[in-house]
């Protein structure tokens, strides 16, 4: 599992478990079914501690968190989101900044928070994180063998 934040402070753990569909031979430009990637979340914060398994990435945009997470724009504030709004990142545009990335958790991810459904599906959940640029890279670059486990299909 790769750990994006602080042990002892607020983190995310991210694996790819696969994929959704694993018997999908379908093959194509973004074909949806062959693509859907189970992820294994697991959230450490003042809310407490729970997991998620959900599908709700691509493939593509597994690829796409990643290139995201290796060169963020720096100076200005930029975010990722994805077509299954459990999970979203915002980067600050500052390392120097004390928590410059966040997680955003909604819907399924939020399920073993202990939050009401008014929460957990329409509000969701915000995780500032404090890490450096070089963990951030790390976290990159474990995401990286989920994506060539997981290849787009």
């Amino acid at each position: 599992m790769a750990w994006l934040g602080t042990p002892g402070d607020a983190r995310i753990g991210f694996a790819v478990a696969c994929y959704e569909f694993p018997e999908s031979n379908r093959r194509g430009v973004h074909d949806w079914d062959s693509n859907w990637l189970v992820i294994d979340g697991r959230v450490e914060c003042s809310h407490g501690e729970w997991s998620f398994r959900e599908p709700c990435l691509t493939t593509w945009e597994l690829a796409a968190l990643l290139s995201w997470l290796e060169s963020p724009p720096l100076g200005e504030p930029s975010s990722i989101d994805f077509t299954e709004p459990l999970l979203g990142f915002r980067f600050d545009g500052h390392w120097s900044s004390d928590r410059p990335i966040e997680v955003r958790l909604r819907a399924e991810a939020l399920v073993g928070a202990g939050l009401d459904d008014e929460t957990a599906w329409h509000v969701g959940l915000s995780l500032p994180l404090k890490v450096s640029q070089a963990s951030v890279r790390d976290f990159a670059l474990r995401l990286r063998f989920h994506i060539e486990r997981f290849p787009e299909r």
